[in-house]
């Protein structure tokens, strides 16, 4: 069945080619007059060609190139497109506690079994291909998907499966047999490994020339490697050819992290964005850490660190990742940083001389910060985090993640006056005490923001939000979830644009029910993109996304995400406490 951005674009496609009073076909003008409606739309290419990209079930895909020559012609020359999904990553992961890989693509979803470490590990012959079903099944997928395949994504299980822990954490034998396929994907320019062993032979091979896939790709995602012998631990580095621009670190030793750098600094040029995930597993000793982050803070452009602490402070490497937070502000080639205050706050000096360093950090410009609330015996620390935080000129991005749950009314007032001045983009969430009046005080703090990010504000009022877009008239993005219900009133504000006159992406919560289709059809011919969150009923609420700028609606998503790979989406605070790193 279709949905409603296939009908809203079918419709305009449609009127917009009848307009001309003719349709070109096989070369020949014919006049529309001596076609019914069914074949003027049936025998134009630049219609149907968006009629056909939007059958992405690949069996009804099937019969529908069986039904004629011409339905043969246009399927093999259009992508296969589901609304609302990313229809150009190849996504191989696992998503039963059998070893059984889901191979996922523009909505498609294909089960195959597949090699694990696990499986290998039982064998006496000691496999070192896949099985032959699931090369099979790989060639059909690539043939039929390669001129859309853009991202590859290998390995590994879904966040939320990795939440829930009911499944195991397979380990995904990378063969030489799979990278073979792999080299038929002529378009891919993102790679992501996700949980996996590489085996030595791939290794030599995607080391080489003869590679097609590693020396085009300009992004990587390492995200626990595992290897079969230790001397891997040092080649496989060789991996990152000089194509790569952006690359992405997590459940590494501070060993592998500076043999990568090693391998770096033979490159041409620096990277992009080099980002590091750092955890209680990461470093040894506080001056490796050190010389880690000298190192690589000349090897990149924007060098972006996230540390996470675990949900346990038993291991040998807590102490050494507190002390390490300590050292962050002394390199300033550091442009993001994403800091969990961990599950204490007994380590007041640590966090006292990272915030007292902050502001020297010139080339910081965008700050999250997460993790337990703040209670009331750390109001000390809650001062100096106020007095950082107020010179802190240069930022253009902050995000506060659950730690102002139990502040008072009266202190969020002092924070929303400390705002770094220069913002455009802030996100707020899990704030209990934070009032209708404070959405003044944030407007006249930071009155170049332009995007608002703001979820679970359990005393904001619907006229505080409101109030909200109101203020703040300027904003091209915004997004008011679990805060209240979203009134009439505010729907018709943001269609109307002279009171809202930049606004590109919107997300609102709260709604119980179905909108005015009055209003709601105002608000989509400013907004066209439209996505319901959620069912709602008499418990629960649903949110609406509307958006006329992908770009915008992707930058108001991102705004809200913290400890997430920018490259990939993983959760790097998502931790294994009983597993070592590589």
């Amino acid at each position: 069945m279709f949905d409603i951005g296939m009908v809203t674009l079918l419709n305009n496609s449609i009127t917009s080619y009848l307009m001309y009073g003719f349709i070109r076909f096989a070369n020949v003008a014919v006049s529309a007059d001596e076609w019914d409606a069914r074949k003027q739309v049936y025998f134009n290419d630049v219609i149907m060609r968006q009629v056909v990209s939007f059958v992405n079930d690949i069996k009804d895909r099937q019969n529908l190139e069986l039904s004629s020559i011409i339905m043969n012609d246009l399927s093999s020359r259009v992508p296969y497109i589901s609304y609302n999904n990313d229809n150009s990553t190849l996504d191989m992961y696992f998503t039963k506690v059998e070893p059984i890989m889901n191979i996922s693509i523009a909505g498609n979803d294909f089960k195959v079994a597949a090699l694990t470490s696990s499986i290998r590990r039982t064998c006496t012959n000691n496999p070192v291909s896949q099985p032959n079903i699931c090369i099979l099944k790989m060639q059909n997928i690539i043939k039929r998907f390669s001129l859309q395949i853009r991202r590859l994504h290998i390995g590994g299980i879904s966040d939320f499966e990795r939440r829930l822990g009911y499944i195991p954490d397979h380990q995904l034998v990378l063969s030489r047999d799979l990278c073979n396929e792999f080299d038929r994907l002529k378009n891919v320019d993102s790679l992501v490994l996700r949980n996996l062993c590489l085996m030595s032979s791939v290794i030599e091979y995607w080391s080489s020339n003869e590679c097609v896939l590693t020396n085009r790709i300009s992004r990587l995602c390492f995200h626990s490697i595992w290897f079969d012998h230790a001397e891997d631990i040092d080649n496989f580095v060789s991996i990152i050819s000089g194509s790569v621009e952006e690359l992405y670190l997590s459940d590494c030793s501070g060993k592998t992290i500076m043999n990568i750098g090693g391998r770096l600094r033979t490159l041409p040029t620096k990277l992009d964005i080099l980002y590091i995930a750092i955890d209680y597993r990461t470093f040894r000793t506080v001056d490796q850490a050190r010389q880690l982050f000298k190192e690589v803070s000349e090897l990149a452009n924007k060098l972006h660190i996230c540390a996470c602490f675990s949900r346990f402070i038993c291991q040998p490497g807590f102490r050494i990742l507190v002390n390490v937070i300590s050292l962050l502000p002394e390199f300033q080639q550091i442009t993001t940083v994403e800091l969990d205050l961990g599950p204490l706050r007994k380590n007041m000096r640590t966090y006292d001389q990272f915030f007292a360093g902050l502001p020297r950090m010139s080339q910081l410009r965008v700050l999250r910060l997460f993790g337990f609330p703040i209670n009331y015996g750390c109001m000390d620390l809650w001062k100096l985090m106020l007095h950082s935080i107020a010179q802190l000129s240069q930022i253009t991005e902050f995000s506060v993640i659950n730690l102002l749950r139990n502040i008072r009314t009266d202190e969020l007032k002092a924070f929303c006056g400390s705002l770094p001045i220069n913002l455009n983009t802030f996100a707020l969430h899990h704030v209990h005490q934070l009032q209708d009046d404070h959405f003044s005080l944030i407007a006249q703090r930071c009155p170049r923001l332009d995007t608002l990010y703001v979820r679970d504000l359990r005393s904001v009022t619907s006229e505080g939000i409101m109030k909200a877009l109101m203020e703040f008239r300027m904003l091209t993005k915004i997004a008011v979830c679990h805060s209240g219900p979203v009134t009439k009133q505010a729907y018709e504000l943001l269609a109307n644009r002279e009171a809202v006159p930049h606004i590109e992406a919107v997300i609102l919560g709260g709604n119980r029910d179905h909108q005015n289709s009055t209003v709601l059809e105002a608000l989509l011919h400013r907004l066209p993109q439209f996505r319901v969150i959620g069912t709602w009923d008499r418990w629960r609420d649903c949110e609406y996304h509307l958006w006329r700028s992908s770009k915008a609606y992707k930058e108001l998503l991102d705004a809200s995400c913290y400890a997430d790979c920018p490259g990939c989406g993983k959760d790097v605070s998502l931790i294994d406490d009983d597993d070592d790193v590589s």
